[in-house]
């Protein structure tokens, strides 16, 4: 999966920032921009060849 900082770039006004090792994560961002910052996420999660 991308990183955090390709969706900073993607959504630079959701202030994303996040951290995290191999097996769990965490992903902060304003609230405001729920719908696409989730979006986003999902749209990866959806692409990925491997689990």
């Amino acid at each position: 999966m991308k990183s955090y900082g390709s969706f900073k770039k993607k959504i630079p006004e959701a202030g994303i920032d996040g951290g995290g090792h191999e097996v769990a994560g965490s992903i902060k961002f304003i609230e405001g921009l729920l719908k696409e910052v989730l979006g986003s996420f999902a749209e990866e999660i959806s692409n990925m060849d491997e689990i």
